[in-house]
């Protein structure tokens, strides 16, 4: 478990087996564009902020109670 104390390993380790379960389901995916979203991306996450942002500014989204 220890090694698992590092971010990035989870960033390499799980995405491959989330899709290997996700197959084993059934499930229909174009894999070929798909990325982690996470503040390791940076300019992704900046874009998907700004996208929440926007949204919930327009009122076109609102965040539940967690």
């Amino acid at each position: 478990m220890a090694p698992f104390a590092n971010a990035e390993l989870w960033l390499e380790y799980f995405p491959p087996q989330a899709v290997k379960d996700l197959k084993m389901m059934g499930v229909k995916v174009d894999w070929q564009g798909s990325f982690i979203t996470t503040v390791v991306n940076p300019f992704y996450d900046s874009f998907v902020r700004w996208q929440f942002i926007t949204l919930k500014e327009r009122k076109k989204i609102k965040f539940g109670k967690r």
